[in-house]
């Protein structure tokens, strides 16, 4: 096998997702804005879903074959990468390359609801390691259906937030 044969179709695929990935965006920010859906929300539930479809796919083929670590470890760790890395160079560069003023060098989020966000997500993990904690590390339907309600009640208070229900956290969407 030829190596630069294999970097090349390793290269087109990861072309393609990025292609892929621009479009997704792109229809989900269209679709978003023609319904007055703030990009927040959009992007807290169909952009997540869409995004974590593939992995969590693989995650359930490797906990069928008998591998739940590798399942548990694909999701933390994929989404550490996430966290870490896709949100980290996107910002650096925009802050230390692309700043709107010379001396400006950090990024704002669009979200003033990015704390109550981060706070839900923070207590669902705590939620989520005290559920293992209790059942002893073992992975059943209890775990399963604890985690469920937990996204769920995640997603639903993160997106009341983000549509101002509560509080007001976002300034109105702007009219075309």
């Amino acid at each position: 096998v030829n190596v630069f044969s294999c970097f090349y179709v390793e290269l087109s695929q990861f072309h393609r997702c990025i292609a892929y990935d621009f479009k997704q965006i792109s229809l989900t920010f269209f679709t978003g804005d023609t319904l007055n859906i703030p990009d927040s929300v959009m992007g807290l539930t169909i952009l997540s879903a869409g995004m974590s479809v593939p992995e969590a796919v693989s995650s359930i083929i490797v906990t069928k074959q008998g591998l739940g670590a590798m399942g548990i470890s694909n999701a933390i760790g994929s989404n550490t990468f996430d966290i870490l890395l896709c949100l980290s160079v996107p910002w650096f560069i925009k802050a230390y390359f692309l700043p709107n003023h010379p001396d400006e060098m950090w990024v704002v989020p669009n979200s003033n609801g990015l704390t109550y966000s981060v706070t839900f997500l923070l207590a669902s993990v705590i939620c989520l390691f005290l559920t293992l904690l209790l059942n002893r590390f073992k992975l059943d339907r209890k775990v399963g259906l604890i985690c469920a309600i937990l996204y769920v009640c995640f997603i639903v208070c993160a997106a009341l937030i983000e549509l101002n229900v509560f509080f007001a956290v976002n300034v109105p969407i702007c009219e075309h």
